[in-house]
């Protein structure tokens, strides 16, 4: 008994079905294996077919021994024993196949332990209600159906919509009749729909569904199979302002998950009329560390789901640098506007750079320039240096170019307060004030108007 119920638990053969030999002698239950002097050699095992029968309508299961040639015939008189069916009405599924007509074959090729058999009646009037039918979706995938003769066609669309993903909306059958109703309310029965029938499923709708955690139904979308997954996020995006990193999709039924951008829905498996499922993922912030073209640090929180244009944004209301001016450098790649955070800058942890632009041409009266004094601080490193005028330190603009401007007796009796030393008490600091090209012509022309301004961020 003990070397039998290891028997199963290496090959899963039932104790109840092995008949072991030794030299032609059968081996006792209760003797030991010392009794039969078994000390080399084999031991011979023999075992018959076990099928697990099921009697759909009552949902009870038989075990079932047969001889080691296993007959339709025969397993069939044995079924009418059991479940009181007429060998001329059953209709019977052997390990999910349908084809009464290649039953024998199906046995003869499977495990002799594994035999699953659900055996429903061709006669509907003697009460049984329960059909054994298959359905052929649109990417040809075929599936048995154990249904009940009496629920509706909708309520069959919602089974496979639940279990095949496939969304009720965009089912249409092609009924195996002519004259089968179209109604969803109909039975089974009466829309034609028997043991053994093939009902093709094909779909209305070219185009994806998506169901969310909080949904109870699908709901379509604006994307068919041939559209890329990064195509996809981005239409979800419009609809529900789901950053696209916050998006974890699959197919329903399936765990697989959609995650290359540039993979197409169809190379997931998907098909028009299918459902995918969106998990919204938590929000993720970050903070990024700045370098601005001064070379102050400084550091910007934000959703990495926005875009870059975001962040810069966020540079200006706390520099004061408009947006249009910056170009946000990860060391020599630009980043573009309309760049999501987490698409770029996903495993990046360095500092980003602030090249300073003006945002287009300015029209100036060349009379007012003096370009002997023009200086060019796009590539100059001013890391530990100082700078002084009229006794106070500046920082120079490191990352622009100056357009010097004539001031000469700009402001009589003399031009001291230009000052080139540092020291000199009649010198002026010096200001960089950073604003936007509408007003850049006006500065040029007439200066700047200290009596109106409310408001400087780099200076008196």
């Amino acid at each position: 008994a003990e070397l039998k119920d290891n028997i199963r638990k290496y090959l899963g053969i039932p104790c109840e079905l092995q008949s072991l030999y030794y030299k032609g002698q059968q081996l006792i239950n209760e003797r030991a294996i010392s009794d039969y002097k078994i000390y080399s050699g084999s031991v011979q095992l023999q075992v018959r077919y076990y099928i697990r029968l099921i009697q759909l309508d009552c949902e009870q299961e038989f075990g079932l021994v047969l001889a080691n040639t296993l007959i339709i015939s025969d397993l069939k008189k044995e079924i009418e024993k059991r479940m009181h069916i007429p060998t001329n009405q059953q209709f019977l599924c052997v390990n999910g196949n349908i084809d009464q007509n290649s039953l024998q074959t199906i046995i003869n090729n499977s495990d002799p332990f594994s035999i699953t058999i659900q055996v429903a009646s061709k006669d509907t009037s003697t009460g049984f209600k329960m059909l054994i039918f298959s359905i052929e979706l649109p990417n040809s995938d075929r599936y048995v159906i154990f249904f009940d003769k009496t629920k509706t066609i909708s309520q069959l669309k919602m089974y496979i919509e639940d279990n095949y993903a496939f969304a009720v909306d965009a089912q249409l059958f092609n009924y195996p009749l002519a004259t089968s109703t179209k109604d969803n309310n109909t039975s089974l029965h009466l829309a034609g729909i028997e043991n053994g029938t093939l009902l093709s499923v094909s779909s209305t709708f070219k185009g994806i569904y998506l169901k969310t955690d909080n949904q109870s139904s699908a709901k379509n979308l604006n994307t068919q199979s041939i559209n890329s997954v990064k195509q996809v996020k981005e239409e979800i995006y419009q609809r529900l302002k789901v950053y696209p990193y916050r998006q974890q999709l699959s197919f329903m039924c399936s765990p697989q998950r959609i995650v290359r951008k540039q993979k197409l829905l169809k190379d997931y498996g998907l098909y028009n009329g299918c459902i995918m499922v969106l998990q919204i993922l938590d929000i993720k912030c970050r903070i990024f560390r700045v370098k601005l073209a001064t070379g102050k640090l400084i550091e910007v929180e934000i959703d990495i789901g926005e875009t870059v244009l975001m962040m810069k944004m966020l540079i200006e209301v706390n520099e004061g640098i408009e947006s249009g001016c910056q170009i946000l450098m990860k060391d020599n790649d630009e980043l573009f506007d309309d760049d999501i955070l987490a698409d770029r800058l996903d495993r990046w942890y360095g500092p980003l750079f602030v090249k300073i632009v003006l945002g287009g041409p300015l029209t100036l009266d060349t009379s007012v320039l003096a370009p002997k004094y023009d200086y060019d601080f796009t590539q100059i490193d001013d890391t530990g240096a100082h700078f002084n005028r009229g006794g106070h330190q500046y920082s120079r603009p490191v990352g622009c170019m100056r357009i010097a401007l004539k001031v000469g007796n700009k402001y009589p009796p003399d031009d001291l307060w230009l000052g080139k030393k540092g020291d000199d008490p009649n010198e002026w600091p010096v200001s960089y004030h950073g604003t936007g090209r509408h007003n850049a012509l006006s500065i040029a022309e007439e200066g700047f108007r200290l009596s109106e301004g409310k408001r400087f961020l780099h200076g008196k």
